[in-house]
């Protein structure tokens, strides 16, 4: 056969192929939580827990906004997710598995729950390296037909669903919201580029020090960065003003979360209600089997007895489970729970300054409101312009003043970085303060910033300008002089013939050599840096 033959017959199948799907007839596998009945029509799976854990995935991902908040909400209730054996039109047995956050983004990506039929989503491309798996945008998919079948999510959410995962992956700008310190890290803007500032923490973990920073173009056409400024007066401004915002429905908010924690609660109740169930049911199956046989034929009956036993005791289990869950939750939902989040949703301040409050909910409840956030820096002062959801806009002029003023530091501390100065870097005098259990005017630990600003402030030098005005001579200087290499130099200190002195790990900075030093004679000479060495130790020894 030639391959214009082939070439024709596999257009032909590839041309009925898309007329079936142009009909919506082509069979296609179905996610879980999707059968064909009989008449190999698409429905919900008759199996009302495999339909409730399904809907489960979807209500925790809208309330979550992560696929690993769902699958953490999964594992911390103790749920499973159910697939069904087969890909053929008959559904096969239900195995239960721990859910995975790979298998909650292929269905928030499946349109198939939203009840549409969708074909050719896909493409395969060549590139230098081979071929890869090309995903399209809906407008250019092959085939779409909206309310194909019964669906568990409207076409709007699985829409808003695939935005959400779109700008939680690592590729976007915006991200998910993170447990950093930074509110508006994802939707802050550079004011002078247009770019998104990236967010710089510096410190230890207990006191970090957050900065907005853009990078400009350095990572393609080395361009100067364009600003840099903290995070805390900012934060602290937009902050202020979400509170204004959301002041008048506080109440409102209340109302809304006791009835979110109380559906929450009704959803997991009822999946684990139907697991016992099931159980119940394997067991009782278990016992007709034991029950039907012959009690002579031992055989037989020893085998179907231990298994009414395991089937028994895997429903004591799951009982016992749903009630120590149940308790759990009756604990965490009891009324005076329930007051207290009404007394703080009532007073909304209260609730957004608590530091019980996760950061990574206080950055959620900052996108709700907050569409982006444009920072632009003129000297000690910051313009903010703010861009609300729905176009309105706010606009904020702060003053950057230093989080750390050196006048609140005792003079006998600022005597002591002084001190250190003249043999340590910022990293080291850290350390060092640390170490004898000094601390910043508000208990924090220090950290290099720290050092940095106190410095700066008190206008000390560092040890490398110290150094630099006793007329130490830096790698290039040095290799001028001497008239050798970036290399050779560092391999003269690192056998003792030049003396350096470290400014940092990574600068050094060495001494000038006098007329008699040795180093002229090997430079000169041309020897070896390992054997001149080894006679100058000699000479030295004797």
């Amino acid at each position: 056969m030639s391959a214009a033959e082939l070439h024709v017959l596999r257009s032909r199948l590839r041309g009925g192929i898309v007329s079936q799907a142009q009909r919506g007839a082509l069979k296609l596998p179905l996610p879980a939580g999707l059968v064909y009945d009989p008449d190999r029509s698409v429905v919900l799976d008759p199996d009302a827990e495999v339909r409730n854990s399904v809907r489960l995935v979807f209500s925790t991902f809208e309330r979550a906004g992560s696929s690993w908040g769902v699958v953490r909400h999964f594992e911390e209730h103790g749920l499973r997710f159910p697939l069904r054996d087969g890909r053929g039109y008959s559904p096969g047995t239900v195995r239960w598995r721990p859910l995975t956050a790979t298998r909650v983004r292929s269905m928030l990506r499946n349109p198939r729950y939203a009840g549409a039929f969708a074909y050719g989503r896909t493409r395969r491309g060549g590139t230098p390296n081979g071929s890869r798996i090309e995903q399209l945008g809906t407008e250019e998919w092959t085939v779409l037909i909206q309310d194909a079948h019964p669906a568990y999510i409207p076409w709007e959410q699985y829409q808003q669903n695939v935005r959400t995962l779109e700008g939680n992956a690592g590729t976007s700008l915006k991200g998910a919201a993170r447990e950093g310190a930074a509110l508006l890290q994802g939707i802050a803007l550079c004011g002078v580029c247009g770019r998104s500032l990236v967010t710089q923490y510096h410190g230890g973990r207990n006191w970090p020090h957050v900065r907005y920073a853009c990078n400009g173009g350095t990572g393609q056409h080395r361009t100067p960065r364009c600003q840099s400024l903290s995070a805390r007066h900012v934060d602290r401004a937009v902050g202020q003003l979400l509170l204004d915002l959301v002041a008048p429905v506080t109440l409102e908010v209340a109302l809304s979360v006791q009835a979110e924690m109380q559906a929450r609660d009704d959803e997991v109740a009822v999946l684990r209600d139907q697991a016992v169930q099931r159980s119940r049911e394997a067991a009782e199956l278990a016992r007709r089997r034991f029950m039907e046989v012959d009690p002579g034929n031992r055989l037989v009956a020893d085998v179907l007895e231990s298994e009414w036993n395991q089937s028994l005791k895997a429903l004591r289990d799951a009982e016992d489970e749903r009630d120590r869950l149940r308790d759990q939750d009756r604990i965490l939902l009891d009324e005076s729970v329930r007051k207290r989040v009404l007394q703080l949703a009532t007073d909304f301040p209260r609730l957004w300054n608590d530091r019980a409050t996760p950061n990574r909910e206080k950055k959620r409840m900052v996108r709700l409101l907050i569409e982006d956030v444009t920072l632009t820096r003129h000297g000690a002062q910051a313009h903010v312009g703010v861009r609300l959801r729905g176009g309105a806009t706010r606009e904020l002029d702060i003053s950057l003043q230093a989080a750390e003023h050196p006048a609140k530091l005792p003079a006998a501390l600022v005597a002591e970085v002084r001190e250190l100065l003249r043999h340590h870097t910022d990293a080291r005098i850290a350390d060092i303060l640390n170490r004898r259990g000094r601390t910043g005017s508000r208990g924090q630990p220090f950290n290099t910033g720290m050092v940095a600003h106190v410095r700066f402030r008190r206008r000390l030098e560092t040890q490398r300008q110290m150094l630099r005005k006793k007329g130490m001579l830096t790698t290039t200087e040095l290799a001028e002089r001497l008239s050798i290499s970036h290399d050779r130099v560092r391999r003269l200190a690192s056998r003792g013939i030049i003396r350096r002195c470290g400014s940092s790990q990574t600068r050094f900075l060495y001494e000038p050599p006098e007329e008699d030093d040795p180093v002229w004679e090997i430079i000169n000479q041309g020897w070896n840096e390992t054997g001149m060495a080894n006679t100058i130790q000699n000479g030295m020894e004797a």
